[in-house]
């Protein structure tokens, strides 16, 4: 049977008003609002309409739906989605480098970057969108862009923000050799932009991102002399894996860096 059938006419033009008035995602109060209707008596409603498939609960008092709007475009854009509920926040990582044409993502979860503390880190919705959940510190909320999604400004890592991020935790690409891949995409790429990169590296404040990123930039591009030195004068003394999951076996003195034995990049 249509779900629609199942629907009153009265609850029709409801939920009609609710997709034409709804930013992508609604509250209770905001529906209450466009219905005209109390807080309580709208909070029922939701879960009837949940039940018959036409909202998805995200968190307490936050809906998507999952049906279509009058324009033809779908409600639960997972950015748009994930703006909502974890703002501030931004898209980054592997659905970064994606969007940048750096890798082709092999998960399917988004991966979000927000100064909030949810207590569930990765959370599906809808049996469909899978986050991956990140906490930062407000001050490392910059190098971001902002782009528009079914009208909706949504803040992704730039370019350079995204290989700095997988500088600080290789684990963020599935590891050190899918972030080789990645940084040698970015180095050949329209949005390479070494002075930009050095400035994030400086501004992360985490000694890593700099030994890492001189000794890749040493195997991949030499020819990147003078961000090279930049990053063996100011890096931090003390030694550190090139990737924390793997054994490192072999330091590499000048950077101190260990790296596994016998690997071939080395």
């Amino acid at each position: 049977m249509n779900k629609i059938s199942n629907v009153s006419k009265l609850n029709q033009k409801r939920i009609a008003t609710i997709l034409n008035g709804a930013n992508h995602t609604i509250t209770v109060e905001e529906a209450a609002t466009l219905l005209a209707m109390t807080k309580n008596e709208v909070a029922k409603l939701m879960s009837r309409w949940i039940e018959q498939g036409w909202f998805a609960r995200i968190k307490r008092g936050l809906y998507v739906s999952i049906k279509p709007d009058a324009r033809g475009l779908p409600l639960n854009d997972p950015w748009i989605i994930a703006t909502k509920i974890y703002s501030p926040s931004y898209i980054g990582a592997l659905s970064a480098a994606e969007y940048w044409g750096f890798a082709n993502k092999k998960n399917s979860g988004i991966d979000v970057f927000s100064t909030q503390k949810p207590r569930n880190r990765n959370p599906v919705i809808n049996n469909s969108i899978h986050f991956i959940v990140r906490t930062i510190p407000q001050q490392t909320m910059f190098g971001l862009a902002p782009i528009t999604r079914q009208q909706v400004t949504v803040m992704v890592s730039d370019p350079s923000r995204t290989i700095i991020d997988f500088m600080l935790d290789p684990k963020l690409a599935g590891g050190i050799l899918s972030v080789i891949d990645i940084f040698s995409q970015y180095l050949i790429s329209e949005h390479r932009n070494m002075d930009l990169l050095f400035s994030y590296a400086k501004k992360i404040l985490n000694g890593a991102v700099l030994k890492r990123l001189g000794y890749l930039l040493e195997r991949c591009r030499p020819s990147e002399f003078n961000t090279i030195v930049f990053c063996k004068m100011l890096m931090t003394t003390g030694n550190i894996k090139l990737d924390p999951q793997l054994c490192g076996k072999k330091l590499i003195t000048r950077w101190g860096l260990w790296v596994p034995e016998g690997w071939t990049f080395v």
